[in-house]
């Protein structure tokens, strides 16, 4: 559906559970992964799961995953930020999205340019 290998897959889901817990705990988005036991990881990485809801699309059938929730995160200096959560299937399913489309892109800039910068 999104042209997702089942390589990109495992790499995409294997570099996320392989953080260690307390990087989980740290990220909201990230934090679902902690609660995931390696049988979860094993399943959610495995070709069966790729074949039945990511190849086909299948994931975007169950309202749970294609959910978001708003809400405020107070940062260090006291203020507010907006922020959006989304499942962590479709987290996963956007970064092998970018990962596919980085291995695809090829850059129309000339090689020759020259970029100069001076200030501060």
């Amino acid at each position: 559906m999104f042209g997702i290998s089942y390589d990109t897959w495992k790499e995409i889901c294997e570099m996320y559970f392989s953080l260690r817990a307390g990087i989980h705990k740290v990220y909201l988005q990230w934090f679902p992964f902690s609660k995931l036991t390696d049988e979860d990881k094993a399943e959610i990485a495995g070709e069966d799961f790729y074949n039945k809801y990511i190849k086909n699309g299948g994931f975007v059938l169950f309202p749970e995953v294609m959910r978001r929730s708003e809400n405020y995160i107070q940062k260090t200096d006291g203020s507010f930020r907006k922020s959006s959560l989304i499942s962590p299937i479709l987290f996963l399913v956007l970064q092998a999205v970018g990962k596919e489309i980085s291995i695809r892109y090829v850059s129309q800039r000339p090689t020759e340019v020259c970029v100069y910068y001076a200030g501060n």
